[in-house]
């Protein structure tokens, strides 16, 4: 297939978590973030700051990355099971969830390398 420039510049991709639940378990929950593609100059500017050793350094910057790939999601369900819409407001309260923010950011590295980037 050819390389169309200005096709889509959307993409969903499935993120997969790893809760921790009692007696030193883990649960797997998954949904779908919709990214937006972004140039490379801005991907390698956001990689350097989420390898940093600074753990408040990289906790920022993955917060940040997210804000600017994810522009949709599916399967974020309330206590009810319904799917909640995606807003700023529930984005930023989903990336208070620990680790979210870091998980998102190297799911869309994942997702444009074509390589599991190392935890």
């Amino acid at each position: 297939m050819p390389l169309v420039l200005g096709k889509s510049d959307t993409y969903s991709w499935k993120i997969e978590l790893k809760v921790p639940v009692d007696n030193g378990k883990y649960e797997k929950q998954n949904f779908y973030c919709v990214f937006k593609r972004i140039e490379q100059s801005k991907i390698e500017a956001y990689q350097k700051k989420l390898m940093n050793t600074k753990m408040d350094v990289m906790f920022e910057a993955a917060r940040k990355f997210a804000k600017e790939v994810v522009v949709g999601w599916k399967d974020i369900l309330d206590a009810n099971d319904e799917q909640i819409p995606f807003t700023d407001e529930a984005f930023d309260q989903l990336l208070e969830k620990p680790l979210v923010g870091i998980e998102i950011a190297k799911t869309y590295i994942d997702s444009v390398t074509g390589e599991k980037t190392k935890n």
